[in-house]
């Protein structure tokens, strides 16, 4: 399947770049992520504080918020994915419990990593 953009990294960076996307009218957008749970390092957040935006919540709180605004809008995202490798033609090579090995294609790629 090929899609507009595909975004390596789920966590706060990938899921606020998703939303950028589309509200700029980009469809077919993949959010990709390595971990069980979409959020990266947001779910090592125990409580944020005021300078954060959200006093007072969690940072699973949040990623979760974030989740909910891709599901809403109709972002895909896919937990669980490795990229083995991207090519300069925009294929990706993804591993995955559920769906073993495969080749996506992008018009775009967004490297969103992060932290770790």
């Amino acid at each position: 399947m090929k899609y507009e953009c595909i975004i390596v990294g789920g966590g706060c960076s990938g899921m606020y770049t998703a939303l950028y996307l589309k509200e700029k009218g980009v469809n077919g957008i993949l959010v990709l992520d390595m971990e069980e749970e979409m959020g990266g390092a947001l779910n090592m957040i125990i409580e944020t504080a005021a300078d954060f935006g959200r006093d007072g919540h969690t940072g699973v709180e949040i990623a979760d918020d974030l989740k909910k605004q891709l599901i809403l809008h109709g972002i895909d995202y896919r937990v669980n994915t490795y990229v083995m490798a991207i090519t300069k033609s925009k294929v990706l090579t993804v591993i995955s419990p559920k769906g073993g090995v495969e080749e996506l294609h992008a018009d775009s790629v967004v490297i969103a990593t992060g932290a770790s």
